[in-house]
Formats: C-alpha cells, structure tokens, sequence
C-alpha cells in the first residue's frame, strides 16, 4: 500500500517536457469537452478525427458554431 500511495504521488509525465502531451475527455448531458495540453496543431488533428469519426461512423455532424478550439487560460469553454 505505502508503495502504491507513493508511485500515485509521483507525477505522470514532465509539463516542461516539450513532448509532453495530455488529453481528457469530460462529458455532460450531450454535450462534450476534450481538453489538450499540447500543441494547438494537435487540438486541430483530434478535432478532424473525431468530426470523420463521427460522420462515418455514427451519420453526425458537428455543429459549426459549437464546436470550436480555445485556451483555457485565456477563454471559456461552456456546455
């Protein structure tokens, strides 16, 4: 137990680690988040994947005017 308590304090990754990449989904009702830490050109990648994923897969579309890319830091990102 004390082991594992010590590797779960432990961080996962380095933030400074200029590959350092983190993605997390978060999801509420239907809508949806997914957050990046990482270059902004990889937030434009996923994006596209998940707009194909979602057309050819499921017959979706995302909506033009909800879906959109901003820093947490900076802008809000609301449901």
């Amino acid at each position: 137990k004390e082991l594992t308590r010590r590797m779960r304090s432990l961080p996962s990754g380095d933030p400074e680690d200029s590959n350092y990449v983190r993605i997390r989904y978060l999801r509420y009702a239907d809508d949806w988040i997914v957050g990046v830490i990482g270059p902004k050109h990889l937030a434009e990648t996923i994006k596209e994947e998940i707009r194909q994923f979602l057309k050819e897969h499921l017959k979706l579309e995302l909506s033009q005017e909800k879906t959109r890319i901003t820093h947490a830091k900076t802008e809000e990102a609301t449901f």
